[in-house]
């Protein structure tokens, strides 16, 4: 009882026998009752050699006053306390002394309390939004709201306020139901779960004193499948805007003009059948990376866009896109002119396209590696200076039943792999078809 070393001192009895009073008349200090897991004496007590010096008595009773005898709320409060000084143990106690009894919401506050600003609104984005979402998800929200998503989901890991399984993010009902308590007294955002709703008509008037619900605060607008026409009318300031998705929105003929989402990275806008234009201003997004306009079969142009785009799913591209990868043109029956490409692309999808011919200039593309051209059904030839892509490793012409003939193979290939002619009218192979020396089907 006399060393200077954290002294752990378990007393285990039946309740009513004076347990309690006795662990007080032998150490006064700190006395946490109805403890009798093993986990919860690890988050209470963890390396007790932290303290050493502070002669701080930990008592462990089978009995409980401070967490109300639950055991989550021993862990949380545990990981608020671990490693602590005697004198912040004492003021947490004294802290808990005006909660009242069985007030389980009030003791894990305490552990709320103990975040940071921003640490409380990723808590309270968790608690009524994205528990069981993809971590890496959120964390791309909020970093576009400036909360430093790595930093402050790992805190609350620290303090056991979140688990991540599977990367996928973990709360406790009890910590889900604080948190929306506390995140009803201003509302900042609305999800509504529509997979199991057959119709949800909203009147504008109905957000009109919800305050903190402004634009500028979106960072990722996702609303596919809707029944949309239009968006708003005029510029909303969308500073923080990174996504926009309204793919497979069948009525939609426009998006609003995006002037002022400088950060905007991707747009999706797949299967808008009625899609007809798409805003000027497009062109001056400078962090625009992906682009899907796929099957949009009503859309015919699309403004000038920036040489950092690096995906886009159909338009009339300019070569200046230094950055583009992968092009997706695939079932955009209005497009019958190949498009001007950046050298850089190393896939290009014009399936179902109603091109007639690949210009010679495509072996331009040198690092071209995936060729589709399936169901380009008027395609009658390709140019011989097809083969001087030299990456190019896959090349499907499957399903173009005008195409008679592929030309000539003047010098040995070795890169291409895969070649898909079924559905031609291909009769015969071209005799120098030996000089695709790699060629496995």
């Amino acid at each position: 009882m006399d060393s200077p070393d954290v002294r752990v001192v378990g007393i285990w009895g039946m309740g009513g026998i004076g347990n309690t009073t006795l662990a007080g008349a032998i150490a006064p200090i700190i006395v946490v009752d109805d403890v009798n897991i093993s986990s919860q004496i690890e988050f209470l007590v963890g390396n007790h050699g932290k303290h050493c010096g502070n002669r701080a008595f930990v008592t462990l009773i089978t009995g409980g006053d401070y967490a109300c005898g639950n055991p989550f709320a021993i862990k949380v409060l545990g990981s608020v306390l671990y490693s602590r000084s005697k004198e912040e143990w004492e003021s947490a106690l004294d802290k808990l002394e005006a909660v009242p009894k069985k007030d389980i919401q009030s003791v894990l506050k305490i552990s709320y309390g103990e975040l940071d600003d921003k640490e409380q609104d990723i808590f309270l984005d968790i608690a009524c939004f994205f528990k069981g979402y993809d971590a890496n998800f959120l964390e791309r929200i909020l970093d576009g709201c400036g909360l430093f998503a790595i930093i402050g989901i790992q805190s609350l890991i620290d303090k056991t306020l979140i688990t991540i399984i599977n990367n996928k993010l973990r709360m406790h009902d009890l910590l889900q139901e604080m948190g929306r308590e506390i995140g009803s007294a201003k509302v900042e955002g609305i999800f509504l779960n529509t997979s199991e709703m057959k119709e949800i008509i909203l009147s504008p008037e109905i957000f009109s004193q919800m305050h903190n619900l402004s634009p500028e605060n979106i960072v990722i607008l996702q609303m596919p499948n809707s029944q949309l026409e239009e968006l708003w009318n005029g510029v909303q300031d969308l500073g923080k805007l990174i996504e926009m998705d309204l793919s497979h929105s069948k009525h939609l003929t426009k998006i609003p003009d995006v002037a002022h989402a400088p950060n905007l990275e991707t747009i999706n806008l797949e299967y808008c059948i009625s899609l007809l234009q798409l805003p000027p201003t497009l062109q001056y997004h400078c962090k625009l990376s992906s682009l899907n306009l796929r099957c949009c079969s009503k859309l015919e142009k699309l403004p000038e866009l920036s040489r950092n785009l690096k995906r886009v799913s159909f338009g009339r591209i300019t070569s200046n896109m230094d950055s583009l990868k992968s092009l997706s043109l695939s079932a955009c029956a209005s497009i019958d002119m190949f498009p001007s490409l950046p050298k850089v692309l190393s896939r290009l999808d014009i399936s179902g396209t109603t091109i007639k011919a690949v210009p010679s200039s495509v072996d331009e593309l040198s690092g071209l590696v995936k060729f589709y051209l399936k169901g380009c059904k008027r395609l009658e030839s390709l140019p011989t200076r097809i083969y001087n892509l030299k990456a190019l490793t896959f090349l499907s012409l499957s399903v173009c039943s005008k195409l008679r003939y592929i030309p000539e193979i003047s010098e040995p290939l070795e890169s291409l792999r895969f070649l898909h002619l079924d559905e031609t009218r291909i009769k015969e192979l071209p005799s120098s078809i030996g000089n695709l020396k790699g060629l496995k089907e």
